[in-house]
């Protein structure tokens, strides 16, 4: 029997948005735009980059706005109860500078994630990417080497993993998102999610 190895996606499956908490702490709203609303990572980094440029928000300004956030309510006992069971990936388009906080707080697991390239002033003027199309060739690459993958995910950046994987499913979708999958399973609750995963 293979042995089962969790990939699941960070924000909205186990912490909030970084980019819809910037978006109210600046008042900007096309911040608060993810993959929900523009499925295209690098189109939607690349408005999100336009915006920092013209509002003068640097790197550290914008990890201000994020020093206290929490996990979901439940999303910590979540991902304890999944790595009690199983090896888990976080497998994310969030960007470890903004990431590493909340990892200390679900007690420093393992993620793949971009990272962001600043100049000497800390201004973000660009993102760096492991590969474009990342999170299935992470899936992909475990099968290789043996691994059963149950992934989850919630939004349009989590199609590939999820379909890739051998078994996965969407968690706290948005109408929109479940609407346009309806091949793919839904899951409303983090219990569900972990029925799923043992099943």
């Amino acid at each position: 029997m293979k042995q089962k190895l969790i990939t699941t996606d960070f924000e909205s499956v186990l912490v909030p948005e970084a980019w819809v908490i910037i978006a109210g702490a600046t008042g900007l709203r096309e911040l608060s735009m993810t993959t929900r609303e523009i499925p295209n990572f690098d189109n939607l980094m690349k408005q999100r980059l336009r915006i920092m440029r013209e509002n003068n928000l640097s790197l550290h300004v914008l990890q201000e706005m994020l020093r206290d956030v929490q996990p979901l309510k439940g999303g910590a006992k979540f991902l304890s109860a999944l790595q009690k069971e199983n090896q888990v990936i976080i497998v994310s388009d969030t960007f470890i500078e903004f990431a590493k906080p909340l990892l200390e707080k679900l007690g420093n697991p393992t993620i793949f994630c971009p990272t962001f390239i600043t100049d000497d002033a800390g201004m973000i003027i660009d993102y760096s990417m492991r590969k474009i199309g990342s999170k299935r060739d992470v899936v992909l690459a475990l099968q290789r080497v043996g691994y059963y993958v149950c992934a989850i995910g919630d939004s349009f950046n989590d199609v590939d993993m999820l379909t890739t994987a051998d078994r996965g499913a969407l968690i706290f979708p948005s109408d929109t998102v479940a609407e346009a999958l309806p091949g793919l399973r839904k899951l409303s609750s983090y219990q569900e999610a972990l029925d799923f995963v043992r099943a």
